[in-house]
């Protein structure tokens, strides 16, 4: 889409990402870097840029001694990579509107043939042009286009509960990623990750796979 999206260290420690374009050989960054950010990935359609960042801060506390622990801390972002972007999760009413039903349902019209019907062949050929249209839109390179103006602020959180949240994957309509359990000092996990799969229509999030090593 002629822009490379990467995430850089600041003096501050903290991870910011970047967009590196082609087009003027320019890098951005593009998050605030007052928080930790990472794990870019662009929409399918070019409208947004997925990342995760560490927002959330309600620390564990110790049983043994008066000391927190950070988890659960990853929440899911995006980023309106245009000033006309549509919100992705604009507001929804909880409005109900109750509607009568048809107190006699509508009776059916008889199918009539139409006289002025193209023949087979017309179709076939018809089809044939169009799929050689579509073939040639498909080949063509396409170029994501950002206004970077403003870019850090048009940011929206993905309506996914934080955790150790990784592996951040964006495909049409839908975000994969998995979740793993909270890390330890001196010995490994007690659960393998699981794998998420999020609806961005119905803003749902339902398990794939658990005990995962990987996945591609």
């Amino acid at each position: 889409g002629g822009h490379i999206a990467l995430v850089l260290s600041e003096q501050s420690g903290f991870e910011s990402i970047h967009i590196w374009s082609v087009a003027d050989n320019q890098l951005r960054r593009v998050t605030d870097g007052m928080f930790d950010a990472f794990e870019p990935t662009w929409s399918p359609d070019g409208d947004y840029l997925f990342y995760l960042s560490r927002r959330q801060f309600a620390p564990q506390i110790s049983a043994v001694e008066w000391n927190f622990a950070g988890n659960r801390q990853n929440g899911i972002f995006a980023l309106a990579l245009r000033k006309d972007v549509k919100d992705l999760f604009p507001p929804r009413s909880d409005e109900v509107t109750i509607t009568k039903e048809d107190e006699t349902p509508d009776e059916k019209k008889p199918e009539t043939e139409e006289s002025d019907a193209e023949s087979p062949d017309d179709d076939e050929q018809s089809g044939e042009d169009n799929e050689q249209e579509d073939e040639k839109q498909a080949d063509a390179p396409k170029t994501t286009q950002i206004d970077f103006d403003g870019l850090a602020e048009r940011i929206t959180p993905v309506p996914v509960e934080p955790d150790n949240i990784g592996g951040l994957v964006a495909i049409d309509g839908h975000m994969i990623y998995s979740v793993r359990s909270a890390s330890y000092y001196g010995r490994e996990s007690d659960e393998r990750p699981e794998l998420f799969i999020f609806s961005i229509e119905d803003r749902k999030a339902s398990s794939l796979a658990d005990a995962i090593r990987g996945y591609a």
